[in-house]
This record gives C-alpha cells, sequence and structure tokens, in this order.
C-alpha cells in the first residue's frame, strides 16, 4: 500500500476493543489420534486449550471456554 492510500484510509481505520467469548469441544476427523491443542490467534493475542479430555479415533474432546 503506498503513503497517500495509507493517509486516505486512515480514518476509517480505528483502534476498537473486542471482547472475545469462545467454547472448544471437540475435533473430529482429524490427521491421526494424537493429542491436539487448539490456539485462537489474533494479532499478538493468544489463547490455546489444555490437553483434551479425551483422543481415540481421530477424535480430540476439550470442555474449553475462553474467558
Amino acid at each position: 500500500m503506498t503513503k497517500e492510500v495509507s493517509e486516505i484510509a486512515k480514518p476509517f481505520f480505528q483502534q476498537k476493543e473486542f471482547d472475545i467469548i469462545a467454547e472448544v469441544c471437540s475435533g473430529i476427523s482429524l490427521p491421526d489420534s494424537s493429542k491436539y491443542a487448539v490456539k485462537i490467534a489474533i494479532a499478538d493475542f493468544n489463547l490455546q486449550t489444555k490437553e483434551p479430555l479425551l483422543v481415540k479415533n481421530c477424535y480430540n474432546r476439550w470442555l474449553a471456554r475462553f474467558p
């Protein structure tokens, strides 16, 4: 993006604050029956699940809720 375009667009890009609520329950049809983690990343903000409660047949179950 050129500096000229950036200056024109600047008034339309204001910082906003948001609240995020997320729930991670299950992963289905995974490549194999390993323990996976789910990561939600927005810019430099990250949320990550712990180990799954159940792992079998290419399926993982978590009971994770953020926040």
